[in-house]
């Protein structure tokens, strides 16, 4: 997060919410609706900062499909509304009528807006607008990666714990072990996957992309990953259940 940055709330707030949104995305119209109560709840508590990840080949090399051929505009368009201190009131119109974001659409949100329309044009042709869209995107990647290897490591925990203290339950005749080798198991378990997760992602060239670009070939690699994920889930709470039976056995 930067002074580049689009936001609201309070710079130094304990709780800051990125957002990585494409302005004809149905889902981000979605969160638009779900965040905009928030932000005025909260303005004074949380800090709110929106970046650009438009799914449009234009501007997004990441991206394979292009379902969405109006996102770059749109992006485009709400960086320079932001050069301008007006980007919330560009991003408020573009949201609402995302159905019309063709280049005719996006000056009249810009006029409506309050922007100076001679700057806007300047700003739509300047290289530099790009550049601040191909960091969000860079940005989003890099993220997105984190946030699976987060998940892969929590869900490893989840198992490893859940494993440990049933099979305390049966082989330690109501022994149960205690949380600190539970965690410690967890925790290897946890390194394990999670290092595997990402020498998959190192080792093959745009597997993460690939989620976002619905790419067969690299969901092939991608799917079995959330597969097992999901598996996790359900074995953590089942050990929960079955457990909690055994205790009141």
């Amino acid at each position: 997060v930067s002074d580049s940055d689009a936001s609201k709330g309070p710079t130094d707030a304990k709780v800051t919410v990125v957002e990585f949104a494409d302005f004809q995305c149905g889902y981000c119209k979605k969160l638009f609706y779900s965040l905009t109560p928030l932000k005025e709840k909260y303005k004074d508590e949380v800090r709110f900062v929106f970046k650009h990840f438009p799914m449009d080949t234009s501007c997004n090399d990441a991206i394979k499909n292009n379902r969405h051929r109006y996102a770059c505009g749109a992006a485009f368009a709400g960086e320079c509304a932001r050069v301008q201190g007006r980007f919330w009131e560009m991003h408020d119109l573009m949201f609402k009528n995302q159905h019309k974001l063709k280049a005719e659409d996006l000056r009249y949100y810009a006029k409506q807006s309050g922007l100076d329309m001679q700057a806007f044009e300047r700003c739509l042709k300047d290289p530099a607008t790009r550049q601040h869209i191909k960091g969000d995107i860079a940005m989003a990647a890099s993220q997105a990666f984190l946030v699976l290897l987060s998940v892969s490591f929590m869900q490893a925990l989840g198992i490893s714990i859940g494993v440990s203290t049933l099979v305390g339950r049966y082989i330690g005749a109501g022994d149960f072990p205690s949380a600190e080798r539970s965690y410690r198991s967890g925790i290897k378990l946890g390194w394990a996957l999670s290092l595997s997760i990402a020498l998959i992602y190192l080792l093959i060239p745009g597997t993460l992309m690939g989620i976002f670009s619905n790419e067969p070939g690299i969901l092939s690699v991608a799917r079995p990953l959330l597969i097992v994920g999901a598996f996790f889930q359900v074995f953590d709470a089942l050990a929960v259940i079955v457990d909690g039976a055994l205790r009141g056995a």
